[in-house]
């Protein structure tokens, strides 16, 4: 217990797999991954998490998450007490390099399978006042993709993700929805904070992660999201992401 405030710590290993809770929790959830990958979707958003990174998960937010390959790392859940400060939304975050060592450090103490703690030291409090602390001042990433409300266009939105190489034109896409270009142009903006182009474009990298997370060749996944020439793909991504494709990939095999 943490000033009286609950907090749980779980192993994830490659054998167990990811258990972070019930999905719509009244806690705050999160999980770090040390390796891996994986991907989220929230009733607002989509979003992946790769090594290194954390997913965080606000109280009573009801989300599915797919686990790409052999993952590894610790779940985390808290009392919704211990989050002041820390983002409202689902998203994922940065953390700096101390989150793993004090993660590492807190799952020694468990003294059962429960993964709650019943009674910690004055040095283990202070070391995870110390953890949230470096929570807070974690950066969020820009890599939540928004999905639009209304029921037509997050439909379509999904249909994008879902086949990212049908590189269909607003145009096509008005004609498809019964909704007029201006408007699907509109609510993209003012729902998504991106316009139409920029949306489908961060969606299909976002599509390509999990796809050379899965080991997929550079040339498969430039195929798979719309891109004949494998060349302009791989300038996008290292502009999105400041490292090429095959690097990310390197990272699961």
């Amino acid at each position: 217990m943490l000033h009286g405030q609950r907090f749980a710590l779980s192993a994830i290993s490659p054998s167990k797999g990811m258990e972070i809770g019930k999905r719509g929790s009244h806690e705050t959830q999160f999980f770090y991954l040390q390796k891996g990958f994986v991907s989220v979707e929230d009733e607002r958003g989509y979003w992946t998490v790769g090594p290194g990174q954390l997913a965080w998960m606000p109280p009573y937010i009801r989300y599915e998450t797919e686990q790409i390959g052999r993952i590894a790392g610790w779940g985390v859940t808290l009392s919704s007490l211990l989050c002041i400060g820390m983002p409202e939304v689902a998203c994922a975050l940065y953390c700096s390099p101390f989150v793993p060592l004090i993660l590492e450090r807190a799952h020694q103490w468990l003294q059962s399978d429960d993964s709650v703690y019943q009674t910690l030291q004055p040095r283990q409090e202070m070391m995870l006042q110390v953890f949230m602390d470096e929570l807070r001042y974690s950066s969020r990433m820009q890599e939540r993709l928004l999905l639009p409300k209304g029921k037509r266009l997050n439909t379509m939105a999904k249909d994008i993700l879902a086949n990212p190489s049908n590189r269909k034109s607003i145009n096509d896409w008005a004609i498809k929805t019964g909704i007029s270009a201006r408007s699907i142009s509109r609510h993209f903006s003012s729902e998504t904070n991106m316009t139409f182009a920029q949306w489908r474009l961060r969606a299909s990298l976002m599509v390509a992660r999990k796809k050379l997370a899965l080991g997929e060749s550079v040339h498969e996944v430039a195929q798979a999201v719309g891109y004949e020439n494998v060349s302009a793909f791989i300038a996008t991504y290292k502009k999105a992401y400041n490292q090429t494709p095959a690097q990310f990939r390197q990272l699961f095999e």
